[in-house]
């Protein structure tokens, strides 16, 4: 019972890290393509992902996932690594935060290299993160 649970919790998990990497996708393409006149809506989505779907995703894996993963795999090796991804969640939800308040600003024009770059580096960061987190389940599960 307790494995399919987790089966049922890692697939959440990874659904939304889809989610996440979609969004990667939409904010790359706003600024390597021409900006539609929809930009204004798209850096609002940009927006609602830092500022409520990743800090939501990372809530719920510390909620749900990793306690439901330890009950599966107690062993040193998976709490070390359920601590370090915690506390990466820590360092990415400031990083977010401040991400998001940065796109808030209406105008970008002024510190639109400094967002790309500050983005760029917080979502390669993210994918990053989230590699991690599907081997670690793969390897549970």
């Amino acid at each position: 019972m307790e494995r399919q649970r987790l089966a049922q919790f890692k697939s959440i998990a990874q659904a939304d890290h889809e989610i996440i990497l979609f969004g990667i996708g939409n904010f790359r393409r706003l600024f390597t393509g021409t900006q539609s006149p929809d930009a204004p809506a798209d850096f609002a989505g940009v927006q609602r992902l830092l500022a409520e779907k990743i800090l939501k995703h990372f809530a719920y894996e510390e909620n749900q996932l990793f306690p439901a993963l330890l009950e599966i795999s107690p062993a040193q090796k998976t709490m070390q690594a359920i601590g370090d991804l915690c506390q990466e969640h820590t360092r990415l939800s400031e990083r977010a935060q401040q991400l998001s308040a940065l796109v808030g600003q209406r105008n970008l024009t002024n510190c639109t290299g400094q967002l790309w770059t500050a983005m760029m580096d917080f979502f390669n960061d993210l994918e990053k993160h989230a590699a991690k987190e599907d081997a670690l389940l793969e390897s549970c599960v």
